[in-house]
């Protein structure tokens, strides 16, 4: 009977053992040589991820008014804002900014509505030799060049109130028609974080500037700023006003009054520098 017991304590390990397939070791040792092989030797889905480009390199964005190429930027490369309607100078109803180490680009929208140009009678002139009647659309870009809060100015438009760079340029400048854009630049000289309109005169930003009614881009040289003496952080602010009779209509970022925020004033809008 012990013998019997022994005999049969003996089949599952038999069992066992010959439920082994040797095609099957063989191919368990060939995985385990293949996982020993160096990577450059393996197959192409069995290398390890390669360390990739980056997805979304800087790129130039043509000005010419068609704006196309603004479609094609990857979400999280630019910043944008859109107007309220409620706010004290809703005209600009939405911006949006891409910058690189080379330019600052801007494309903004307007309210046809609320925004008219003329050319002015070219037979009466005023005391500057510009035709009476003449509206040029004055459109300014406020630059916090340095990112800096606790320096600049501008709290009238701004509740951060750290602009340090003002570009001053038209969007029509015959009246008549869209035309490029060609600023003088103004350094803030107020108190920091001050208000009121006081600027020094810096010189000429090389800009370029298209669009059509109601729809404008344009670009600006960062080395220009920089050879100002205002070089552009990797992270700095920006903000944008479009005027009538040289006063403000509509003005971005901007709210709606509120018993917390009376004038609606808000912060600049940040951009990060795409490198």
């Amino acid at each position: 009977m012990k013998k019997l017991m022994t005999i049969l304590a003996m089949f599952p390990v038999v069992g066992f053992v010959s439920c082994q397939n040797p095609a099957d070791n063989s191919k368990k040792n060939d995985e385990q040589k293949e996982e020993q092989k160096p990577d450059d030797q393996k197959p192409d889905d069995q290398k390890p991820d390669e360390q990739k480009p980056d997805d979304n390199p800087p790129v130039e964005l043509t000005i010419d008014g068609s704006f196309e190429d603004w479609a094609g930027l990857a979400k999280g490369t630019y910043s944008q804002t859109y107007g309220d309607e409620e706010a004290t100078h809703p005209a600009l109803t939405h911006c949006k900014v891409y910058a690189t180490a080379e330019k600052i680009f801007v494309y903004v929208e307007w309210d046809v509505e609320q925004v008219s140009h003329d050319p002015g009678d070219p037979n009466d002139l005023d005391e500057w030799g510009d035709p009476k009647g003449k509206e040029s659309v004055p459109f300014h870009c406020y630059i916090n060049t340095d990112g800096n809060t606790a320096t600049g100015g501008f709290s009238d438009q701004y509740a951060d109130a750290s602009i340090d760079v003002l570009l001053e340029g038209f969007i029509y400048p015959d009246g008549a028609n869209v035309g490029s854009y060609a600023p003088g630049a103004f350094a803030w000289n107020g108190d920091p974080n001050g208000s009121g309109w006081a600027w020094a005169e810096l010189g000429d930003v090389t800009c370029e500037g298209a669009g059509v009614d109601g729809k404008y881009e344009l670009s600006i040289s960062c080395a220009d700023l920089k050879g100002l003496g205002f070089p552009v952080a990797d992270v700095f602010s920006i903000g944008f006003d479009i005027q009538q009779g040289w006063d403000s209509v509509g003005v971005l970022p901007n709210a709606a009054p509120s018993e917390d925020n009376a004038s609606g004033v808000v912060n600049s809008l940040s951009v990060t520098v795409q490198k």
